[in-house]
């Protein structure tokens, strides 16, 4: 089977049991799914998601829509960081399932983050809310954060 095939097929996979783990209809599965556009997600994650267990990806899910949901009651959801290189994918796919085991264990976060050297990659800014947006201002041809 081909990458899409597979990818189609776990996430079908996923959607069953999410049904019968968290005891919810497929509406409510359905309503997941596109709130958090979740099928995307999964997509970017197969790889990973092929050394794990159902378990640690439904986890996994509830982290992400947990994360999701902070940052939309945060009404100047504003990030900077750094921009994900070639090797970043690599390095914290490395450290997932550590990660996930030791309900990310401080000293295990420390290792991921000084293997990745992000004081070494450029920034990037995501806006992820209309607010946030608004405190973006244009001085002298020069975008600044202000607030």
């Amino acid at each position: 089977m081909s990458r899409e095939e597979n990818v189609l097929n776990m996430q079908i996979t996923i959607a069953n049991t999410m049904k019968q783990e968290w005891n919810i209809d497929f509406y409510k599965v359905s309503e997941l799914l596109d709130k958090y556009d979740l099928l995307p997600y999964i997509d970017t994650c197969y790889e990973s998601y092929n050394s794990m267990g159902i378990n640690g990806i439904l986890q996994d899910l509830k982290s992400y829509m947990d994360a999701i949901e902070r940052a939309a009651n945060d009404e100047k959801f504003i990030v900077i960081g750094p921009t994900a290189d070639e090797n970043t994918v690599t390095i914290i796919n490395a450290y997932k399932e550590e990660l996930l085991a030791t309900n990310y264990a401080e000293d295990v976060l420390d290792s991921l983050i000084n293997e990745l050297e992000p004081e070494n990659l450029p920034k990037q800014y995501f806006f992820g809310t209309s607010a946030a947006i608004e405190k973006l201002r244009f001085k002298r041809n020069r975008r600044e954060i202000v607030g």
